[in-house]
């Protein structure tokens, strides 16, 4: 079934829902529960089950073939849209499907209207993430690529309102002129005034958390720009905990909106039917750092290439046109990701699992030789060198295979099933070989000329120093 057939089951489905009264009332009777869209000319238009059904399959057969829509929104978006486009036609009398030249003209009708939709779509947005980070923007003004870290508070002092909304909000025209003053002064801890006007939006927002990441996303439709901004904003986040190279770190770290694990958590023991005194244990979201060291720490000549680097990776996942390897910085920050997660997460052998996944989305496959051969690259080992010491030696590729083999696909596979098993040697492999690999992939990622394929993590070289 081709595309115009797909518009002339929307188009039939709609004359029954919407036709006058005492008009085919047997097929009114089976429309199943209607809803409705209103017409830019004013008038309603019912979609009944059978015509969202059928507008189903025309929102996914023009997602599927058309790059203008797909890379601007969101399939669930474009359908809703799409809806608003044949509510318009319908009621204005532009779609027909009495014959097949009537439905090439309807078809044209459907395609002009989205055209118009995507030249009037708004595509600019700059989003604000509020953020628990190291607080490197207390000490100077940090950015990572196009992400912008601030204080709290600096962030108030560079965002306003827009004139229309400080005269008119909540018919508080005093107190919104005076917004970001009332905002910082319920923000102190201390503070037990309720804020009133346009601070009071905001508050429940920023009283949580220090710091506010800001990013400019263009050429998305609203909803798939926020999800666009999430993954890069996120992915900054964890790019610069990578860059200090300790796992702690991802627990310091993290948007408002991700899962985290509580500061303190509180204990209660019984034995011989009496309680002990409660215990608890700070996480290591309370890991102590210090700022000044880490924020002169980036500026070091070994580690700002790093920084540079890791900022171009993540403008790519905004702009992809601004990389020659858009899909490798993709790749990247995907691993990157799954690492991140996996070194938040609590239980050892999901950990590993999830570790063992990043490991795997950067070599791109090939299984645990896949793994080796990535990391032989990119570590400049043998596979038969020895990495652990002691008692039992192992090789780096005893290590890749026990991360893979054991770890991520039995746990994955559910050979793995008994949680009092312990995974902590494994997680601490896989931690190690995954931080190591993400570090090293993205310097050479920068310097990097050949071919944006998905395997080149396992043979991309490093560029000798001193050459251009």
């Amino acid at each position: 079934m081709g595309l115009k057939d797909e518009i002339q089951e929307v188009a039939i489905a709609m004359d029954q829902a919407n036709a006058p009264a005492g008009v085919a009332p047997l097929a009114i009777r089976n429309i199943g529960i209607p809803d409705f869209n209103t017409a830019r000319n004013g008038f309603v238009r019912i979609f009944s089950s059978a015509a969202r059904t059928a507008l189903t399959k025309v929102a996914a057969t023009i997602h599927r073939n058309d790059a203008l829509v797909s890379s601007v929104m969101d399939l669930g978006i474009f359908e809703a849209r799409l809806r608003q486009c044949f509510a318009d036609l319908h009621s204005e009398g532009r779609l027909s499907h009495s014959d097949d030249n009537a439905l090439e003209i309807s078809r044209r009708e459907v395609r002009n209207w989205i055209k118009d939709d995507l030249d009037t779509l708004q595509t600019d947005f700059t989003h604000h993430l509020p953020a628990w980070t190291l607080g490197i923007e207390f000490v100077r003004p940090f950015a990572i690529g196009p992400v912008t870290f601030r204080g709290k508070f600096d962030w108030i002092d560079s965002v306003d309102f827009p004139q229309g909304a400080i005269e008119r909000f909540l018919d508080a025209r005093e107190f919104n002129q005076r917004w970001k003053e009332i905002l910082k002064e319920a923000l102190n801890p201390r503070s037990e005034d309720e804020p009133q006007g346009l601070a009071t939006s905001l508050l429940s927002a920023l009283k949580n958390c220090p710091s506010v990441l800001s990013v400019n996303v263009n050429g998305y439709e609203k909803q798939l720009s926020k999800k666009v901004a999430d993954i890069v904003c996120k992915s900054g986040l964890d790019a610069v905990s990578l860059i200090f190279g300790g796992k702690d770190f991802f627990h310091k770290q993290a948007l408002h909106s991700d899962s985290v694990v509580p500061v303190l958590t509180e204990s209660i023991l019984e034995t011989n039917g009496y309680l002990w005194l409660p215990g608890s244990k700070m996480s290591l979201r309370m890991v102590s750092t210090d700022r000044n060291q880490m924020s002169q720490h980036l500026l070091k000549a070994a580690v700002a290439p790093l920084v540079a680097s890791v900022g171009r990776i993540l403008q790519a996942l905004i702009d992809p046109s601004s990389s020659s390897h858009p899909d490798l910085a993709k790749r990247w920050s995907t691993a990157l990701d799954w690492l991140a997660d996996g070194t938040r997460e609590k239980n050892d052998a999901v950990a590993v699992a999830k570790i063992g996944t990043s490991l795997d989305v950067l070599a791109c496959g090939g299984k645990y030789s896949g793994i080796v051969d990535m990391m032989v690259n990119l570590t400049g080992m043998q596979a038969t060198d020895a990495v652990t010491h002691g008692t039992a030696p192992k090789s780096l590729s005893d290590v890749v295979k026990i991360v893979y083999n054991e770890g991520r696909s039995q746990v994955l596979h559910g050979t793995h099933f008994d949680r009092l098993k312990s995974f902590q040697e494994h997680r601490a492999f896989a931690e190690h070989l995954a931080i190591a690999a993400l570090i090293e992939s993205a310097i050479r990622l920068d310097t990097y000329a050949g071919p944006d394929e998905s395997f080149a993590f396992r043979t991309m070289q490093k560029r000798p120093v001193g050459q251009a």
